[in-house]
This record gives C-alpha cells, structure tokens and sequence, in this order.
C-alpha cells in the first residue's frame, strides 16, 4: 500500500513540475498537484530524507529566504511585497516535497516529454499562422507572444534544460540514445526558430564548455564546426534571428551596434536606471522593497526617457530591473544580494566537475542575469525545479 501510495506522490510531484509551461492553458494543474502532494507528503517521508538539507547550497538560499521574510515584516510594506515572497516560499515547498524522491530520473523524463509537447502545440500554431497570413516576421515579439504557449524568454529557457535533461538521461541509458538525440536536435532547431536570444547564447556558450570536458577532442571539433554551419545557416534563412542579434530592421541607419542596442532593447535603460537608484535612492542596508524599486524606476524612465512613446511604453509596463541579482540589492540590500551571488559562486565551485551540472548553473544563472525569475510563477517554479536537479541528483554531481 506504501509503495503504492509513493508512486501517486511521485506522478504528482512531476505533474506539477511537467504542468508548469502550461499555465496559460491549464494554471489549476499545478494548484491541485500541490493539494495533493501535501495531503499525502506525511505519508512518503522518512526521517532519513530530510538529510538531503544538510547541504550548503540550501542553508544560503534558505537564509535568503529567512533573511527577505524578516526584512519584509520589520521594513517593508508586507502587502505589498507578500506576492513575490509567497513566489520564494513556493520555491523551499517544492525542495521540500521533492526530498521522498528516490532519484530524478522520473523528473527528467517529464522535462523532456513536457517540453517537448510544448514545442509541438507552438509549431502547430507557428504553422498555421504562417500558412494563413503567408508571413513570417515576428522578431519583435507581438506576433509570436500569442502564437506560443510560453513567453519566447522563458520557452528558450526550458528548452536548454530540456537539452541538459536529456544528456542526463543519455548518461544514464534508460532511453534509446536516437530518442533523446532527436529531442534534442528539435528543442535546438525551435529555439533557432522561434529567435531566442538568451537560448541561442547559451547554446553557443554550452557547445563550448562541452569541449573542456570530454577526451574525444577531434569530436568535440566536428561538434563544434557543425553548430556554426547550423547557425550560420539558420542566420541566413530565418530573417527573425538577425533583427533579434543585430538589429537588422534598422539597417539604414548610420548608427552603432551599440547606439542600435540601447536603442532597441529596454535593458540598456533599466539598468541605467538602476544603477541610478542604487547610488542616489537606496539604503543598501534595507533596500527598497520589490514594488518600491518598480516605482522608482518607472519614476526615473518618466525623468530619462526622451521620446514620448518609449517613455509612455515603459511607464505602461513597470519593468522591474530584469536582472535577479540588482533586484534582490536594490529591494533588500545588499546583503540580498550577497545571499543570492554566494548561492551561485557555491553552486559553480561545487558541481564545475561534471558538464551538465555545469550546464545547469551557467543556464541559471545566466538567465537570472537578464530576468527576475521570482517576479512570475512560472520562474519561481523553474528555478526550484533546477536547483532540485543540481542539489539532489547526487549521481551527475559525481560523474
């Protein structure tokens, strides 16, 4: 009956993880799956699985958490700031309820098969979008927003853990190799499609990490030279791809790479105003509070941003600081901030031996260098979900 009782805990458990890219057509899955896996955790969990904390990486993003709860209820405005705590505490849950798990292999595969149906469904979409309106041109992200089921940022963003997912499983011969070849070749295809920037960076920088690890040098070469043909190539057909890189829509102009960049991508002026913040309206002891710091800079995007439109455009939006690391110092101080970089400098010292735990805390923390994952759900989720396979999966941590 145990037994029994386990296996409903663990399809649970990976239905909720699987159910994640879907919020925008099933958002009650998760909430049920949780349900769920709290009534029946008392019943799966043995004493000897809370072992699993005693490890360093959990004590600094568990004294994250501590540390942002007890500055919210003595500094900051608990109202305000409670959504995106809840949003942090989901992240310890899911740790938690991952801790009867006898291994990750289950997790994985529902990765790769979630993914994978996502990719589907937004190809079939892409497909009919393209054959009704014979057009392709969606660089700016309006056309291809409603066309899949994921924001493009965090879609390229499942999709490298979905590669990671499946050389994890590739290590450990539980699926055909051609199967887990072929799910990989398409998450990289769907990204060169679909013009992930962050993603296609990451597969660049992964492919070349990939050489410092293997014996096989002359075959991490022809790796590495088919790639680039792979993405020269995709530069040339998919016109998307270099109006996302380089911007070409304004090819007529006589500007700069650079003066296009700050002119076509919003970080440039986030960033700028943050720094701003940081040096003239922050105590970096205590910081500001998450929606605090949204309201100072979208006061400073009023003060800095010339034209109207764009001005208007960021105000509309209230971008936070779109990036985890600024976010943390300028809402809770720097010693937030210190937390989360010491969690990330742990995490790189500690699993750099093997690649695709390595792959993990590049893909990581790469994407929380240009989001802040704990503002949505979705990558609150995500974030637990590759902590849980770097910190628990102890048998890619050794290979």
């Amino acid at each position: 009956m145990k037994n029994k009782i386990l296996l409903l805990y663990k399809l649970l458990f990976v239905l909720l993880c699987c159910s994640i890219p879907y919020f925008k057509i099933a958002s009650a899955v998760p909430n049920i799956s949780l349900i769920g896996l709290i009534a029946l955790f008392p019943f799966v969990v043995k004493k000897e699985d809370f072992r699993k904390f005693r490890k360093m990486p959990f004590y600094i993003f568990g004294g994250l958490v501590v540390f942002l709860i007890v500055n919210m209820l003595f500094f900051q405005e608990v109202k305000l700031e409670l959504k995106i705590i809840q949003k942090l505490t989901s992240v310890v849950a899911l740790i938690l309820f991952s801790i009867p798990l006898n291994n990750l292999t289950w997790l994985k595969k529902g990765i790769v098969g979630s993914v994978g149906l996502c990719v589907f469904i937004s190809l079939i979409e892409i497909g009919i979008y393209i054959v009704e309106t014979n057009n392709f041109e969606f660089a700016e992200g309006n056309i291809i927003r409603d066309l899949l089921l994921v924001d493009r940022l965090y879609f390229g963003f499942f999709c490298i853990v979905s590669i990671l997912s499946s050389l994890g499983l590739f290590q450990e011969k539980i699926i055909e190799k051609k199967w887990l070849l072929i799910n990989i070749t398409i998450n990289v295809l769907f990204v060169l499609l679909i013009s992930s920037r962050i993603a296609v960076f990451l597969l660049i920088i992964l492919a070349i990490t990939s050489g410092f690890y293997t014996k096989q040098k002359l075959k991490m070469l022809f790796t590495l030279f088919g790639l680039a043909i792979v993405l020269i190539t995709a530069f040339s057909i998919n016109k998307n791809l270099g109006e996302r890189f380089f911007y070409t829509q304004s090819e007529n102009s006589n500007k700069s790479y650079i003066e296009l960049a700050k002119t076509w991508e919003p970080r440039f002026v986030i960033w700028s105003c943050a720094m701003d913040i940081g040096k003239n309206e922050t105590n970096l002891w205590l910081g500001n509070g998450f929606y605090k710091t949204k309201d100072k800079l979208v006061n400073c995007y009023d003060r800095t941003i010339s034209k109207e439109d764009r001005r208007t455009y960021f105000i509309a939006q209230r971008f936070n600081p779109h990036n985890q690391f600024i976010d943390f110092t300028l809402s809770y101080g720097f010693i937030a901030g210190s937390f989360f970089m010491v969690l990330f400098i742990l995490l790189l010292l500690k699993y750099y031996k093997n690649f695709i735990t390595m792959g993990y805390v590049i893909s990581l923390a790469s994407f929380c260098l240009i989001e802040c994952i704990f503002h949505r759900q979705m990558g609150a989720y995500y974030f637990g979900i590759v902590f849980i396979l770097l910190v628990f999966n102890s048998k890619d941590s050794s290979n």
